[in-house]
């Protein structure tokens, strides 16, 4: 099972744990943001966790499973090996027990944590960005895949 534990930096004392059973064997962790962070593991889980000062406490936002590109449309996940994530350009570079090279686009969830707020519903923190209290808005929320390739032959 995976765990990710939070330290302060100056003292060394831990501050929050994130325990779940979907993060399995953790292969990566990228920074979207000084709060919010992506973790990728072996059975082919992508994760976008927060903490605070986004949300009270630390929590999973999402998770989308990386399905295998040979099988479109099955539910077949690849494990992924390593990832990394470009702030500038909102993507996830995602690299798998297959030798696949993917990436993925991440523009409309960054807009959508990080864009200014609309309505009053959403609790605004400081810097404009979104609270990313109501969880359940990104239940059922999709990664686009820019592009997938074979790193080699």
């Amino acid at each position: 099972m995976g765990v990710i534990g939070f330290y302060e930096s100056d003292t060394g004392k831990l501050v929050g744990t994130l325990t779940d059973q979907s993060l399995d064997e953790i292969t990566s962790v990228c920074r979207m943001d000084t709060d919010v962070l992506i973790a990728t593991n072996s059975i082919g889980i992508i994760s976008v966790l927060t903490m605070p000062p986004r949300i009270t406490k630390f929590e999973k936002l999402l998770s989308v499973a990386h399905i295998d590109p040979e099988k479109p449309g099955s539910t077949y996940q690849l494990g992924i090996l390593t990832s990394a994530y470009s702030a500038s350009l909102h993507r996830l570079f995602v690299s798998d027990d297959k030798q696949f090279l993917t990436c993925y686009n991440f523009d409309s969830l960054h807009s959508n944590i990080f864009g200014p707020t609309m309505d009053q519903s959403s609790c605004k923190l400081a810097g404009g960005r979104r609270n990313a209290a109501k969880l359940d808005k990104y239940a059922n929320f999709k990664l686009e895949v820019m592009w997938c390739c074979r790193s080699h032959s």
